[in-house]
């Protein structure tokens, strides 16, 4: 017997009543998400029916009629979905529209449009009226995410390309002696490495700008909530990777002010990506796919579920279709890689970026060098010796793959809406009179634009790294990195978000890849679920017909009032 319950309280139903319930495996779709899918159907219009959905054919009903109702769907007692009822017309009968998700209600909202908790961009968000007492708290906040690996942030070091010489006199301000500084550098700390430069009290006073860098798996976690059962991104390696926060409107590296009242959640920029979009292109970084169990979520490894032992019978109605389906080119990579233009100068090869930096600084002629680990080319602003600035650092040059033009046809497309940051070597002063000194201080940190870009923008917090120092112990600081290695070439892990290089990364799409693009048996046909099958359907599982092994693609079945017709199955073999 069909049973539909909106807001937990029984629903009556039509005699004739048909919902047509439909699963689609997230394996197949490059969203990586369940896909959302709706239908429409009628309720009578009885007094129950009238007192659940607020009296929606009276005129002066008070409250929203079309609004969003939870709703359930059971047969002879067992769970079968579960999504959203919305009132679509109301006439003798009452249409209503039934949603197939249980997704967060933030997924379709914009980034800054959501509970984030509080991400402080400004010791101003304090609310304490000593600013000096204000600017030591936020400073302690700022040094204990550094090393607690649990925070849900840190803040390190970034660099703003272009802009390594000194700025101009603010005419209006002649005596600010560290404009250049603020105009260079985001989170800027001293040489202890975790005191936060906030207050440049030089003519004036004005507040560094801080960044904050938000660790993925938090973000995953406060979207998503307790009906997420596995976080990936809160396992191993992966909760390193964090999301750089470029994308604040008040993000402005050309003037001198702090964001005011500045937390992440109450933020306002229109071209910000949606929640949606954010997971579906952090589920491509690890090859992972989000399943749907009920009302809960679990994030699993594509590989994982290629090798899950869990297996269905499954038996087809006469007539079914057996196919042929030609496998798809799987191409991984991401939509920006940064500037890839070639050295003009003849390059030198060095097995990291520190023993690159003492060629050239050794040498007159070496001016580029082509590091190994980082994979990274380097070269210099001139020839001068000892180089002060290193002004274009971009990836290693990878030999372009062979494309095979009957291979474009179909392709299976994990192109990644995001970049990795991109680390360069930057002089370190404090203020704008260190630009004339003779001491050269150096470190390897990201450089951003002056300007916000479109892109997601990650990379890995590594800890406190040594800055550049050819002899003795270098002072340290947080770092944040696009790849495993850091200037020294001393590996920090397996996990790189660079793809063009083999990486632990890349190798965790092998299989996955292999799979889609192998030729594949594919078997459409009718099949008979029970309500105990529908309830227990987990697309994960693997369903055995005449001996072979399938994934159930897609499967639409209907329901009646008293019975459940037989369901129709796309099977595409494993």
């Amino acid at each position: 017997m069909l049973q539909i319950f909106t807001d937990n309280q029984p629903t009556d139903l039509t005699d004739d009543i048909s919902i047509d319930l439909v699963f689609e495996n997230p394996l197949f779709n490059t969203e990586r998400i369940p896909a959302t899918y709706s239908l429409s159907f009628d309720l009578p219009l009885t007094p129950r029916n009238r007192q659940l959905f607020g009296n929606p054919d009276r005129i002066a009903a008070a409250g929203n009629r079309f609004r969003e109702r939870l709703a359930r769907i059971l047969f002879a007692g067992s769970d079968l979905d579960a999504g959203v009822l919305t009132v679509e017309e109301v006439s003798d009968v009452l249409t209503v529209n039934f949603s197939g998700s249980v997704l967060s209600d933030y997924i379709n909202r914009k980034m800054y449009n959501a509970p984030l908790g509080e991400i402080e961009l400004s010791y101003y968000t304090s609310g304490n009226d000593s600013t000096a007492i204000a600017q030591t708290d936020y400073d302690g906040r700022l040094r204990e995410c550094l090393r607690d690996p649990n925070a849900p942030y840190v803040a390190c070091p970034l660099a703003v390309k272009d802009s390594g010489e000194a700025a101009e006199r603010d005419p209006n301000n002649p005596q600010d002696q560290y404009l250049t500084t603020r105009k260079s550098f985001v989170n800027l700390t001293d040489k202890s490495g975790e005191g936060y430069l906030h207050y440049l009290t030089g003519g004036g006073g004005y507040l560094l700008k801080i960044l904050p860098a938000v660790k993925v798996w938090y973000l995953f976690d406060r979207i998503f909530g307790d009906k997420l059962d596995r976080n990936v991104f809160q396992e191993g390696e992966w909760t390193k990777l964090c999301l750089q926060t470029l994308w604040h409107p008040e993000y402005k590296l050309t003037d001198n002010l702090p964001p005011w009242r500045s937390e992440m959640r109450d933020g306002v920029n229109k071209k910000i990506i949606r929640w949606a979009d954010f997971v579906v292109e952090l589920l491509k970084l690890p090859g992972c796919t989000m399943f749907i169990r009920g009302d809960h979520f679990s994030v699993e490894y594509n590989d994982d579920i290629l090798n899950r032992k869990v297996y269905r019978d499954l038996q087809l109605e006469d007539g079914y279709t057996i196919s042929r389906e030609p496998g798809q080119k799987y191409v991984l990579g991401y939509s920006n890689t940064g500037d890839n233009e070639q050295a003009d100068v003849e390059l030198r090869e060095a097995p990291s970026v520190v023993e690159g930096l003492k060629y050239m600084d050794g040498e007159k002629r070496v001016t580029a060098f082509r590091s190994q680990r980082p994979p990274q080319v380097l070269q210099a602003d001139s020839e001068e010796v000892p180089h002060l600035t290193v002004v274009k650092a971009y990836r290693a040059a990878e030999e372009p793959e062979e494309s095979d033009e009957e291979d474009e046809a179909s392709t299976y497309d994990m192109t990644i809406q995001a970049e990795a940051v991109q680390c360069n070597v930057r002089r370190w002063w404090y203020e704008d009179a260190d630009l004339e000194s003779s001491t050269l201080e150096r470190f390897y940190i990201p450089e951003i634009e002056s300007k916000r870009p479109d892109t997601i923008l990650l990379g890995l917090f590594q800890g406190m790294q040594r800055h550049i120092r050819y002899s003795g112990v270098g002072f340290l600081y947080s770092y944040l990195s696009g790849t495993n290695y850091n200037a020294y070439g001393e590996r920090l892990g397996d996990l790189s978000p660079d793809i063009d290089t083999l990486s632990g990364l890349t190798q965790r799409h092998t299989a996955f890849k292999a799979w889609i693009e192998q030729d594949k048996v594919v078997v459409t046909g009718n099949t008979l679920f029970t309500a105990r099958d529908l309830a227990e359907l987990d697309l994960r599982d693997k369903f055995v017909f005449r001996g072979w092994r399938f994934f159930i693609r897609s499967m639409n079945v209907s329901l009646k009032k008293n019975a459940i017709d037989p369901a129709e199955v796309e099977l595409v073999e494993v």
